[in-house]
């Protein structure tokens, strides 16, 4: 397995953050919740339920890898992992961390942004060799791209994966 450098590509094309506050009708291809200050997306950034809408998130990609396709899973998650974490922090987070600054958001945020963007580059590795890959991050991204955060989740955890996405 190695990583699709065309996605990374793709993340430098991104206009982050641009929409935050905005409710532009855009179509993400999921169903979003759109909030319209920074107080609300730091609590919902803070939440359970967001906690665990992305855990679950990792745990069915996860889980698909190990299940399914271990030989390609086993012994290669951790290596990949790294290596794209490394890539994003050197490529794209100090842009990334320097547009949530002027927003007002801290590091924390960034590192939320990270996370979703380092499990993003992984399901979109797998997809290009499994098509039925679990793909919530990469879902995420069509949030990121349209200029806004991803920072919540609204719905049972018992009914995953039925809910909505919210964002700022």
């Amino acid at each position: 397995m190695k990583l699709d450098p065309n996605f990374y590509n793709y993340l430098q094309g991104i206009s982050w953050f641009s929409n935050c506050g905005l409710q532009v009708a855009t179509e993400v291809g999921c169903p979003v919740i759109w909030l319209s200050t920074k107080e609300e997306a730091q609590a919902a950034l803070e939440s359970n339920p967001w906690t665990d809408a992305r855990t679950e998130a990792q745990g069915d990609l996860t889980g698909y890898l190990a299940k399914y396709q271990y030989s390609s899973y086993g012994g290669h998650w951790n290596n990949l992992a790294k290596e794209s974490r490394a890539k994003l922090e050197k490529e794209l987070m100090p842009s990334i961390r320097e547009r949530l600054q002027i927003l007002g958001f801290g590091d924390s945020v960034a590192s939320s942004v990270l996370l979703d963007l380092n499990r993003a580059a992984l399901e979109a590795t797998y997809r290009k060799a499994f098509s039925k890959v679990p793909s919530f991050f990469e879902k995420l991204l069509k949030v990121y791209e349209n200029g806004h955060l991803p920072c919540g989740w609204e719905g049972q955890i018992i009914n995953w994966p039925v809910g909505t996405v919210v964002a700022y």
